[in-house]
Formats: structure tokens, C-alpha cells, sequence
């Protein structure tokens, strides 16, 4: 009987050695089939624009994504309007100063599940300024392809970007971030 004990036990520890926990997977975006958007008001219209480069450190699985992060490095020196002069607005010192701030740094400190929704709460930093972000986002697994899409909304004034509105140059301070991901499984 002790013989068949220890030939139980010992099957029962290898068979939970070969048991691995859920590891967040190391995912790549697809640069080409992803975008991040920004939209203001100024002057009561609708002002939108995007930055053309960023990278992203994206490790999760998207069933447990408390052992995930995320790593969104924006280079501030592709913010575009699609108008000149909204372009030169933009990237001057009052601004974005891409002159001398040309990253901007999200990081995630937990990601979780809400339902089909996902939460990365977490630290962006732009101008120098660290704050606290959220960023809400749907995500779409198929096979070794996820995409991801979300928003979240900012108040400029917080991270020192742009004037103070005035009657002279009415721009809002609420500023909507979008984005839209397409990444593939690293292998």
C-alpha cells in the first residue's frame, strides 16, 4: 500500500508540473491597420487630427488580463490636423512642443475585464506631466489577430497643452482620444 501511495503521489505531482498557468501572450501591432485620433472643439467645431507613429508593448491574455500591460509610445512629432496652419498650432511651444517633448507615454498599471469590455487604468505622460488615464477598449480575438478599438477623453489644461480658452480663440479643453489597434500574436 505505501508502495501504490508514493506511485500515486508521484503521478499526481508530475501531472501538476506539466500544468502551466495562463501567460499573457507578447502581441506585435500592425502599424499599417492601426490609428490614433484625437478630436477638440474650437470654436465650436469639431477639430480632428492624428499622430501618424507610435509603438506599442502589448503582453495579455485577453482571459486573464490582471497579468497583462501595456506600453504606448507616441512620437508627438507626427501630430498632424490635416491643415497646415492647424499643423504649425499644434506642434508650436504652446502646444505640443515637439520641439521639445516628442514622446508622449502611456503605461498601464492593472488591465481587467468588464464583461466584453476591458479597463487599462493607468500613467500618461505628455509634456512632462504624469496623470492618471483610463482607456476603455473592445477587444476582438481571432486566432493569433486581435483588434482593439476605445477612447478615452482628457482635459488638455491638466498636462499644460494649448492656451487658456478665451473669447479670442474658443478651444475646448475636453480633448477625445481614439484609438484603433490590429496586433498579431509574437511568436
Amino acid at each position: 500500500m505505501n508502495t501504490l501511495l508514493k506511485l500515486s503521489m508521484g503521478a499526481l505531482l508530475w501531472s501538476m508540473s506539466s500544468i502551466s498557468p495562463a501567460l499573457s501572450a507578447d502581441w506585435v501591432i500592425d502599424k499599417e491597420k492601426s490609428s490614433l485620433e484625437f478630436q477638440l472643439k474650437v470654436q465650436n467645431n469639431d477639430v480632428k487630427g492624428r499622430f501618424g507613429a507610435f509603438d506599442a508593448t502589448i503582453k495579455l491574455d485577453p482571459e486573464n488580463p490582471s497579468d497583462g500591460s501595456i506600453e504606448v509610445v507616441v512620437d508627438t512629432t507626427t501630430i498632424t490636423t490635416g491643415n497646415p496652419q492647424g499643423d504649425n498650432l499644434v506642434q508650436s511651444a504652446k502646444w505640443m512642443a515637439i520641439t521639445d517633448y516628442n514622446q508622449a507615454v502611456f503605461k498601464s498599471t492593472s488591465i481587467s475585464k468588464s464583461g466584453d469590455a476591458y479597463v487599462a487604468e493607468g500613467e500618461l505622460v505628455v509634456r512632462e506631466t504624469t496623470l492618471p488615464v483610463t482607456l476603455n477598449f473592445i477587444l476582438d480575438v481571432d486566432g493569433d489577430t486581435a483588434k482593439a478599438s476605445g477612447k478615452t477623453d482628457l482635459d488638455r489644461m491638466d498636462f499644460g497643452v494649448g492656451p487658456e480658452p478665451s473669447s479670442s480663440l474658443p478651444v475646448g479643453e475636453a480633448v477625445q482620444i481614439i484609438f484603433e489597434l490590429e496586433a498579431a500574436k509574437a511568436n
